[in-house]
């Protein structure tokens, strides 16, 4: 999941009424980047919080295929590998 910066400002800022925003934009001009750093580990957290993993019991069963190419050898080369591959 991929929070965009600007999708978080928009709904703090839409919780607030118009004087409060401008409040906010001229208070933000003079923060100093101790503060706003600051700001940013603790929005971090948040996040991490809620994109941290879930375990999920299920049930069922995983199947796959493995598929390869060999480039560049010789042909019985390539043979001989092959038929190591499925002795093995």
């Amino acid at each position: 999941m991929k929070c965009d910066t600007w999708n978080i400002l928009a709904v703090a800022l839409s919780k607030l009424n118009g004087v409060t925003v401008e409040s906010i934009v001229r208070e933000a001009i003079g923060y100093d980047e101790d503060e706003v750093t600051a700001i940013k580990e603790q929005a971090k957290v948040a996040l991490d919080k809620i994109k941290a993993p879930a375990k999920e019991m299920t049930a069922g069963k995983v199947t796959t295929k493995l598929t390869f190419s060999v480039v560049g050898l010789k042909q019985e080369k390539v043979a001989s590998k092959v038929a190591e591959t499925e002795m093995a």
